[in-house]
């Protein structure tokens, strides 16, 4: 069997009684060298997102993040990009809090470099994750990266250097936006140390190789 992220084996291994040998963690692969950082693309947003809709990923907190930074007078310029820019309860709540939202619809993966390399920083604000390819991808633009601490993002996020981890509720949502935005230093060392991190262990020719590994094993027995 095959898994994304060692907790997804972990998992499967202890639910089903399997011996951890005969499941392998195999990550999702990045296209480095479409996902990189374009210097020259204007930077018109402060924040993105990629995703669907649901209770999952906490779009909720993150606006009402958005709304309590409004009231400190903070207004961020955000695109939405994905499946939530259809949600009615999430257009909702933009127009309620009057934010500054774009809704970028779905894109084609090979338009979604240029999209990140328009936004200062990528947010993630799930309570939990598999292994977010959209996470890996803005780490590969060299884009800073806020995630929730919660499984499937604190595994690739390590605090202050590839990323910057805070809580699912919107008071430290909020916080984490405010620091890593108004911190040039810290947004230009993760951002550099995040696509080193994917270029190092996310690549295709990684991956594939972690691939033919297991079919080689399979085919030899």
């Amino acid at each position: 069997g095959v898994v994304t992220s060692s907790w997804q084996r972990d998992t499967v291994v202890s639910q089903y009684d399997i011996d951890p040998v005969k499941i392998r963690v195999i990550p999702n692969y990045v296209v480095t060298d479409v996902f990189q950082p374009q210097p020259e693309v204007e930077k018109q947003y402060d924040l993105v997102s990629v995703g669907r809709a649901g209770k999952q990923k906490n779009l909720g907190n993150l606006l009402q993040a958005l709304h309590s930074l409004k009231t400190k007078g903070k207004r961020i310029r955000m695109v939405m990009v994905g499946g939530c820019s259809y949600d009615n309860e999430i257009k909702e709540a933009v127009e309620r809090y009057a934010l500054d939202v774009t809704f970028a619809g779905n894109i084609p993966n090979l338009e979604l470099p240029s999209m990140l390399n328009q936004a200062k920083v990528y947010i993630l604000a799930s309570y939990y994750e598999g292994h977010p390819k959209t996470l890996l991808e803005a780490m590969s633009c060299g884009l800073p990266c806020i995630g929730t601490d919660v499984t499937g993002i604190r595994e690739d996020i390590q605090h202050k250097k590839t990323g910057y981890l805070c809580g699912t509720d919107y008071e430290s949502i909020a916080n984490a936006i405010e620091t890593v935005l108004s911190d040039e230093a810290l947004k230009e060392t993760m951002g550099k140390s995040a696509q080193e991190y994917v270029q190092r262990n996310y690549s295709v020719d990684k991956v594939l190789e972690m691939e033919l590994d297991v079919i080689r094993e399979v085919i030899a027995q």
